[in-house]
């Protein structure tokens, strides 16, 4: 709970309350009733100030209207009286002393807080001016890293997107791509493209595309070769993978 919301101390002092003088000469009932008010004069409105009132006052003191007129004189004595008011001027001191503590107490809190607050922002601007400021040296700008090319996505193709070369079946043509797309080596609008090609290129040379694919599938090539017996002469390599 905070500080300034706490329940205030209420300071009784056994040792003065027994040695004073008005006290020690008032009789047992006075007494009673003098410890009532005592105790009652922290919840006042201003803490050790009654009204003179006699109803208040026996209520406040627990006791009867006639009990009250019979200890009045005696409990007087021990209070300073106007013709308004009943004060006690112990419980009233140091109702002022504790006020003042608190408001002292929060007066620092809220010092402590905007020096707090000003260092904080002070740091901050410090940090952004560098090194260079007070000094009257420009401080160099500091280099934008170059920005990193933003890489395209290219479109794979499951599937045909062309009819199939000359001399290709069109579920052999279908099945290239399915098996590109198992090796992870899926072909794109452009690699198709190329296949179409050079599959035709092929066929005009007098092979045939259709095994040339198949023999692909069944070997997990990624590329087309040409037979190493329809070479008729070639050097063997067939065609570049792609």
């Amino acid at each position: 709970m905070p500080r300034t919301k706490r329940a205030q101390r209420f300071l009784f002092d056994p040792d003065k309350f027994y040695h004073d003088p008005a006290v020690q000469k008032m009789s047992l009932p006075a007494r009673g009733a003098h410890a009532m008010l005592v105790c009652a004069s922290w919840h006042q409105k201003v803490p050790g100030v009654f009204v003179a009132d006699d109803r208040i006052l026996a209520s406040l003191a627990m006791c009867t209207h006639d009990e009250w007129r019979q200890v009045k004189d005696e409990v007087e004595k021990a209070f300073t009286v106007t013709r308004d008011t009943w004060e006690l001027s112990g419980v009233t001191q140091v109702k002022i002393e504790q006020d003042k503590k608190r408001d002292a107490w929060v007066n620092r809190k809220q010092r402590q807080r905007l020096r707090e607050r000003d260092m904080a922002v002070t740091s901050r601007v410090g940090s952004g001016s560098g090194s260079g400021a007070g000094t009257g040296e420009k401080k160099e700008p500091t280099p934008t890293p170059p920005l990193r090319a933003r890489r395209v996505p290219v479109l794979t193709l499951s599937e045909p997107n062309q009819p199939p070369p000359p001399g290709v079946e069109p579920e052999t043509w279908k099945a290239w791509f399915v098996h590109r797309l198992a090796i992870r080596k899926p072909l794109n609008e452009l690699s198709a493209k190329m296949c179409h090609k050079e599959l035709s290129r092929f066929y005009e040379d007098g092979h045939d595309p259709d095994q040339i694919i198949q023999t692909a599938i069944a070997s997990g090539w990624r590329g087309l070769f040409v037979p190493n017996h329809e070479l008729n002469g070639r050097n063997g390599n067939g065609s570049q993978r792609r």
